[in-house]
């Protein structure tokens, strides 16, 4: 994806940090494309904002040259998963298996932790396979955006 200035923007998105300090950072920025009237279309995988998808329509405040989330104002029909391995020998197999499903994936630059993306219309199948994967202690993961 051909994500540059003229085409895309970065929404900061402020992030609360549990007792054990994650996420590991206070925001975070994500690509969007501006839609007019202070909206923007979600271009890319959440990595650790909650209630965000990619494909959302999100509402933002500029303040002094920075683009901050307000509200999304149109939900995509996305949903959200992060994932941590436990067992990286089995992530490129799990993760091959997830895109036949027709998700998409993003690193989040921390070593087997995944961000997911996958329609609202195929999460139980795909949930299903990471409650196996769950069960076998190959990964944990959290539904960060349910549609």
């Amino acid at each position: 994806m051909n994500r540059s200035p003229a085409s895309h923007v970065k929404v900061v998105f402020k992030l609360t940090q549990d007792e054990d300090g994650f996420p590991p950072e206070e925001q975070e920025a994500i690509w969007a494309v501006p839609l007019g009237c202070g909206r923007y279309r979600i271009d890319n995988i959440p990595f650790f904002a909650m209630g965000v998808s990619d494909g959302d329509a999100v509402k933002a405040i500029e303040t002094e040259g920075v683009l901050t989330f307000e509200s999304v104002v149109e939900p995509s029909e996305n949903c959200t998963i992060r994932i941590i391995f436990f067992d990286r020998d089995a992530e490129d197999s799990l993760r091959k298996t997830l895109n036949r499903m027709g998700c998409s994936i993003e690193g989040t630059g921390i070593d087997g932790l995944i961000s997911l993306s996958v329609h609202k219309d195929k999460y139980d199948e795909v949930e299903s396979v990471l409650q196996n994967a769950f069960e076998l202690s190959i990964l944990d993961y959290q539904e960060a955006t349910l549609r």
